[in-house]
């Protein structure tokens, strides 16, 4: 695989800061990067108020995005498994909580 360009960099800078203001916002904080790939990138994170567990990804793009948070909402109707599901109108981002 080829090394990041500059360009490449940034747009993953900004990203990690999107994430890092949407666990602000639900009092999560970010902890180890889990993955990264062509849609996003993947972070846990624990919740500061009750100690829970969660995932966070960033989607870089707004159709994978789209496309995987229906998929986690007919989950998470069909079978309840996943304890919570958020996302952000304003930034390409969910978090599954655990």
């Amino acid at each position: 695989m080829a090394a990041p360009t500059g360009l490449q960099n940034h747009a993953d800078e900004l990203l990690i800061e999107n994430a890092r203001v949407y666990a602000r916002r639900r009092q999560l904080q970010l902890a180890e990067r889990l993955g990264f790939g062509i849609h996003g990138i993947v972070f846990s994170a624990e919740n500061k108020s009750n100690f829970g567990k969660s995932v966070v990804k960033i989607h870089r793009y707004e159709e994978p995005y789209l496309r995987e948070l229906s998929i986690y909402q007919r989950c998470w109707t069909r079978s309840g498994e996943i304890v919570g599901l958020t996302s952000d109108s304003w930034a390409p981002t969910t978090s599954l909580h655990y």
